[in-house]
Formats: structure tokens, C-alpha cells, sequence
């Protein structure tokens, strides 16, 4: 697997690796690290890749969004922020739909409606798939919901499909 690459305004960088680290020993690490979390992103928790497949407009943040950018923290969740309309919300049940997604946060881990207006008025779903944990969160806070998040990002590509993350410097 191939380290995904981010595109600054004047280069090119290897996620993982910040410009100044590109030829220390400490960079060989830190890629590994980070190609070991997006490889689980892609691979292991494709809930990403379906959210693409559907057109689900969202940015990835937290913890796997930091790996992106080089940390070497260890999260089994991803966490995405999406605005939570009737149509977004149509495509987010599509792309699930063979996760068998639950809510996480109802003692009996209740399945996810497969109508799309029986979420309207949710600010955030705390959910379990087959993959593992997925947080879709209306808004950040400190930034704002997902029409301000989605102006401070960087695209991505991994493993050959694009993602939108939320930037290093929000």
C-alpha cells in the first residue's frame, strides 16, 4: 500500500510526513503509522469508500483525520461531518445499508431507520457498523457545520479516491 499523498499550494506531500521530516529516520515511521491507519480507513472500514460511492457530501475529522496529517495516535472510529438533510441523509442510509448500522448510544444498539425523515431534527449520529464506530457530526465545534468545516479542508486521495479532511491548521 502507498502512502496517500496530499497537494499543497506549492508541493506535494507524502501523509505522514511533514516537509522538514521528508529525510530524517523518524519519517520512515511515521508513514508506516500512517499508512497502517488509512490502509484500516480503506480497507477495514469501507463505510468511506460506500459514503463516496452514494454521494454523501462530508469531511473526515478527528482521529483519522489527524493520522492524515501525520500523528501517530491509534483510533478505531472514524468521524465524519456531513450536514444531516433529507437528501445527504438518503444517501448516508444507502451507503450503510449493508453495514447493518446501529446506534451506539441506545442500550439495545437500535438499527438505523431506512427512512431518511425519520432522522430529520438529529444534530449527530453516534453509530456501530460492521466496520466499527461512525460518528456523523452536523457541525464542529470552535468551526461551525458542515457548509463552514467544508471551507477549511484539504483533498486527499486514498488509495486513489479523493477525500475531503478537515486542515491541519483548524
Amino acid at each position: 500500500v502507498t502512502p496517500a499523498v496530499w497537494k499543497g499550494a506549492a508541493s506535494t506531500v507524502a501523509l505522514g510526513q511533514s516537509r522538514s521530516e521528508t529525510h530524517h529516520s523518524t519519517s520512515h515511521r511515521r508513514s508506516q503509522a500512517c499508512s497502517d491507519q488509512l490502509r484500516m480507513l480503506t480497507h477495514t472500514h469501507p463505510d468511506t469508500r460506500q459514503l463516496r460511492c452514494h454521494r454523501v457530501k462530508y469531511v473526515l475529522v478527528g482521529g483519522m483525520a489527524c493520522v492524515i496529517h501525520g500523528s501517530q495516535i491509534v483510533t478505531q472510529d472514524v468521524d465524519i461531518c456531513a450536514p444531516l438533510t433529507p437528501e445527504n441523509l438518503t444517501g448516508l442510509l444507502a451507503a450503510l445499508a449493508g453495514a447493518h448500522p446501529r446506534f451506539r448510544t441506545t442500550p439495545d444498539l437500535r438499527p438505523l431507520p431506512e427512512d431518511a425523515e425519520r432522522l430529520e431534527g438529529f444534530k449527530n449520529l453516534y453509530l456501530i457498523t460492521d466496520y466499527g464506530p461512525l460518528d456523523v457530526l452536523s457541525e464542529i465545534a470552535g468551526v461551525g457545520t458542515y457548509a463552514e468545516v467544508e471551507k477549511h479542508t484539504i483533498q486527499v486521495d486514498l488509495e486513489g479516491a479523493p477525500c475531503r479532511v478537515l486542515d491541519l491548521e483548524t
